[in-house]
């Protein structure tokens, strides 16, 4: 007879039919409790939310080291623009002094005190202006690494997704249903056992084939049977 095999792994929690019962197409034949798929989904959707879990906390930890170096950024561009001013200021003072010192208002020696001044605050800015190209690269490797873990996250999920998806297709389809008309030729299986997916659970034959069946007889009847007996055999339906 044709195979029929169990859609999961499981224990067999119900077989409504007996051996030689008649079905119709789309019958429960047998009802599988596929345990180690509910626990293999239990255990994706735990990781999933983990996941999930993990790629919060690193964005909060990510987005306020963002944001610090935001509000450092805010600091250094101040500062530098203090600084720049005060460089302004310096150079004017200087053209103001240069035009005394020409006039002989004022001692060309103060002109080194300026020259002096100018330095320090050209320094500055240079600083200012390393720290502020410093903080900016900080800021795009820390939006790069964010985006790099938000894509592996999603691929992450994106797998994890799909393996629920099957897994939940395996728990829909823990019920054996007969694909056609047909009748029980051997049952393999009991109530109680674990089987694999795709282990034969019983076999099937067409309405109309034939079948051979074994009996026990009382002692009575068996000194009449002989060989070529006419017998009539039947099969309580469920």
């Amino acid at each position: 007879g044709e195979p029929l095999v169990a859609p999961v792994s499981g224990i067999v929690r119900e077989v409504p039919l007996r051996a030689g019962a008649r079905f119709t197409a789309g019958r429960a034949l047998a009802v599988i409790d596929p345990v180690d798929v509910r626990a293999q989904l239990a255990e994706q959707l735990q990781q999933i939310e983990q996941r999930q879990k993990a790629q919060q906390e690193r964005h909060v930890v990510q987005q306020r080291a963002l944001d610090a170096l935001r509000a450092q950024a805010r600091t250094l561009r101040k500062r530098y623009d203090g600084d720049a001013q005060r460089m302004a200021r310096l150079r004017e003072q200087r053209r103001s002094y240069e035009r005394l010192v020409q006039h002989g208002f004022a001692s060309p020696g103060g002109l080194d005190n300026l020259t002096g001044l100018m330095q320090g605050a050209w320094r500055e800015i240079l600083a200012g202006e390393q720290e502020i190209a410093n903080n900016k690269q900080q800021q795009l490797a820390l939006e790069q690494e964010r985006t790099r873990a938000a894509q592996t996250l999603q691929t992450e999920l994106k797998a994890a997704l799909a393996a629920r998806r099957s897994l939940e297709a395996a728990l829909e389809h823990s019920t054996l249903l007969a694909p056609a008309p047909g009748r029980f030729d051997e049952l393999k299986v009991k109530v109680g056992q674990r089987v694999e997916a795709g282990q034969v659970l019983a076999r099937m034959l067409p309405l109309d084939a034939s079948m051979r069946a074994t009996l026990e007889v009382s002692s009575p009847e068996h000194v009449r049977l002989r060989v070529g007996s006419a017998a009539t055999l039947t099969i309580d339906e469920p």
